[in-house]
């Protein structure tokens, strides 16, 4: 797990009463430059902790289970660069999510275009790379503070919660992309679709207009 990105991790658990979610705390045991291999992830609210072990950050119940490793090769490069371009991916930085459904294209999007990847998974998966982090175990509720998400990308097994949840992560201009089968979050407004998936980004938020008070007239001599 990338050391920047603990910066924008929340607690995954609701805490209504709290605007952007509650910071998670790092007590790092393991770390290598900027890589967090051993830590432990803890609300100061609710005291759940979370276990960063073998560089992935398990949110599950229980020991995480043995990671698995994925793919890191992607066969067909069309898709790629249509991810890419789905995701408005002009530029490199910033944060993408991908979920499972995306994870072998997970170490090419960071390596092509430069950008920190953060793959959430319902299994612990091995990724070694720089630029890639891996999140398992988690529900519903992704544990990103706001406008933290240049892009994400989730499959066809996200729930609306999970979408929702998603959207609220993302930037004022970061794009959703997911299959045409998911029903979008109210919060996001679509862009475009075709037989495959469909792209949004956050709905803008009204802008409240005021007439402006009239100024004084000007006082002349002898007013």
């Amino acid at each position: 797990m990338h050391l920047d990105l603990v910066d924008h991790l929340r607690c995954p658990h609701p805490h209504p009463d709290i605007t952007g979610g509650v910071p998670l705390v790092c007590v790092a045991g393991k770390v290598e430059g900027r890589q967090l291999h051993e830590a432990t992830l803890g609300c100061a609210v609710c005291h759940a902790r979370h276990a960063v072990t073998r560089g992935i950050g398990w949110f599950g119940v229980g020991a995480m289970p043995t990671p698995t490793a994925v793919a890191r090769t992607v066969a067909d490069q069309p898709e790629l660069v249509r991810l890419a371009a789905l995701l408005n991916l002009d530029a490199p930085g910033g944060f993408v999510l991908l979920d499972e459904a995306w994870a072998t294209f997970a170490v090419p999007v960071a390596d092509t275009f430069g950008v920190a990847v953060v793959l959430v998974a319902d299994a612990p998966s091995v990724l070694a790379h720089p630029n890639v982090s891996v999140l398992a175990g988690l529900g519903d509720a992704l544990p990103f503070a706001p406008a933290v998400l240049r892009g994400a990308a989730l499959g066809a097994s996200a729930t609306l919660a999970r979408l929702a949840s998603a959207a609220m992560g993302l930037t004022p201009n970061g794009r959703l992309v997911a299959p045409v089968q998911c029903a979008p979050p109210p919060a996001l407004s679509i862009l475009a679709r075709d037989d495959r998936h469909w792209v949004a980004e956050p709905r803008a938020e009204p802008v409240s207009l005021r007439r402006a008070p009239p100024s004084p007239l000007p006082r002349t001599p002898g007013q």
